[in-house]
């Protein structure tokens, strides 16, 4: 497969799925929110590339959406959290891709009043 972006797709949900509970930018923008149970809703890869001719690490830089649950009970405060992230995926010596390093650019409550 030659294409990075295409690699990623095949990578990236994986990664996406876990990475509410590990990112403290993202985590403590679902904290705003009265939200629940937040999970990949969309994501678009917004960058990649290959870093050299050997093509063995791509460079990347996503937009996901989180949503969850809005609780009912609760007065409506958002229940989607939009980030920006970079990262490096790498292939491994054994020819499968994963993500070696990541850092989230930016992290933000869509507005929900428009």
């Amino acid at each position: 497969m030659d294409d990075p972006e295409a690699i990623l797709d095949e990578i990236l949900y994986d990664f996406l799925a876990d990475f509410p509970n590990e990112d403290e930018l993202v985590t403590g923008r679902m904290a705003e929110t009265n939200a629940l149970g937040y999970g990949v809703d969309t994501y678009q890869i917004l960058g990649a590339a290959f870093t050299d001719d050997t093509q063995s690490e791509i460079a990347f830089r996503v937009r996901v959406e989180f949503a969850g649950e809005q609780d009912e009970d609760t007065p409506m405060a958002g229940d989607v959290v939009v980030a920006e992230i970079d990262g490096t995926a790498v292939k491994d010596r054994h020819g499968w891709w994963q993500i070696d390093s990541h850092t989230t650019v930016a992290a933000a409550v869509r507005d929900w009043t428009k």
